[in-house]
C-alpha cells in the first residue's frame, strides 16, 4: 500500500521508501550502478538500497519493484553504493 504524506500546500506527496526502526519497505526501481545493483526509491528524499541477498531474477535494469527488508549495518568508515539492506520480500 501506499503512504502519502501532505506537504506546505496541502498536496498528497507519496512517500516511497519507508524506514521503521531496523526494516524498510517501499516501491522502487532497479538500477545499475556501475557493477552493483540497487534499488533506488522515488521522491526528493530517493535513497538508494543495496540488497545484499538480490536474486539474478530481479537484475533488470529499470525493473520497479515492492519490497520489504531489514536495514544492515554500514562499517565504520566504508563508502558504499547504498544504504545496505538484507531483502525480507521482493516482488
Amino acid at each position: 500500500s501506499l503512504i502519502a504524506s501532505a506537504n506546505n500546500n496541502d498536496n498528497l506527496v507519496p512517500v516511497y521508501g519507508i524506514e521503521n526502526g531496523d526494516q524498510v519497505s517501499g516501491v522502487g526501481t532497479m538500477m545499475l550502478k556501475g557493477d552493483i545493483w540497487v534499488i533506488r526509491t522515488a521522491g526528493s528524499e530517493g535513497t538508494d538500497y543495496l540488497p545484499s541477498n538480490l536474486t539474478k531474477a530481479f537484475q533488470v535494469d529499470g525493473k520497479a519493484v515492492t519490497f520489504e527488508a531489514n536495514l544492515d549495518e554500514i562499517p565504520p568508515g566504508v563508502r558504499m553504493a547504498g544504504r545496505p539492506v538484507t531483502l525480507v520480500s521482493i516482488k
